[in-house]
């Protein structure tokens, strides 16, 4: 049993290392100066632009959903009451806002981000919509973490004449510190390698934008999309996929709705919140 554990251990190292090799022999022949040049141009095809724009847009998204995320599961962790009907609605739906495919988060933010309060395809319109994507998975991930902590520190504490906030504050989040970081770093990698959430909402101009509200694209997003307006597209071709983009639109905020309101109903049913 021992030699076959070692095998498979030198097995995946084997592979592993194959990987990096591979990888790294048909990659660094096309590493050139040009590829990381600062504007990008069909000439040099610059990652630099798209790079700013992804660390740009993880930061923002975990700036509004980090102190969301973490505060939420610190009340549902450390203050509701057991058994409580809102506590068990508001587990429910960030399990079932897990699960929703990133397309319908997309569709989501171009209706409400873009569209009605007129933000544009932005960074900042994209960075919100991953924000609400990845807001259940640091809040699960943060009320698991502080339920993992034993309650004896939080008797320990007490015991010394700690209060309720300085307890949490003090004993209990540095103690799960390794799993919400966890789900930090899960919701970063969400972020990196989304596309679908970002094809209505942050636009795919390849550019560096001068602050929040400019449009740029991502590294995981192409140059050329359908149906998103471009900087190099002419005002006679803008002008001509109006009608259509109006259209798409209506349907888009028509199957939105219906969404939503089945998975209200399907929650509401199951919680069974309006029944004696």
């Amino acid at each position: 049993m021992r030699y076959f554990v070692y095998l498979c251990a030198a097995l995946t190292l084997g592979v592993l290392i194959f990987m990096i090799l591979y990888i790294l022999t048909k990659g660094v022949p096309y590493l050139t100066p040009s590829l990381f040049a600062w504007k990008y141009s069909s000439t040099n095809s610059s990652v630099v632009p798209a790079l700013v724009n992804t660390v740009s847009m993880t930061f923002l998204a975990l700036l509004i959903a980090c102190p969301l995320g973490i505060g939420s599961a610190i009340y549902l962790a450390e203050y509701s009451k057991k058994g409580n009907r809102f506590v068990r609605l508001v587990r429910l739906t960030t399990e079932t806002l897990t699960g929703i495919p990133s397309i319908v988060y997309g569709l989501f933010g171009m209706l409400l981000f873009v569209g009605t309060l007129k933000w544009g395809y932005s960074i900042l319109s994209g960075a919100t919509t991953v924000a609400i994507m990845i807001l259940p998975v640091i809040m699960r991930t943060t009320e698991e973490a502080l339920l993992a902590v034993p309650d004896s520190f939080r008797e320990g504490s007490f015991g010394l004449g700690a209060g309720k906030l300085r307890t949490v504050f003090k004993i209990v989040l540095p103690s799960a510190m390794p799993g919400i970081l966890s789900g930090v770093i899960l919701a970063i990698g969400r972020v990196v390698g989304e596309t679908a959430a970002l094809i209505y909402t942050a636009g795919t101009v390849a550019q560096i934008p001068p602050n929040v509200m400019g449009s740029g694209r991502t590294l995981r997003r192409p140059a050329h999309e359908p149906g998103v307006r471009h900087r190099g597209c002419t005002a006679r071709a803008r002008h001509l996929h109006q009608p259509a983009l109006r259209s798409a639109r209506q349907e888009n905020r028509k199957f939105v709705w219906k969404l939503l309101r089945s998975r209200l109903r399907t929650w509401i049913s199951t919680m069974g919140i309006f029944t004696p």
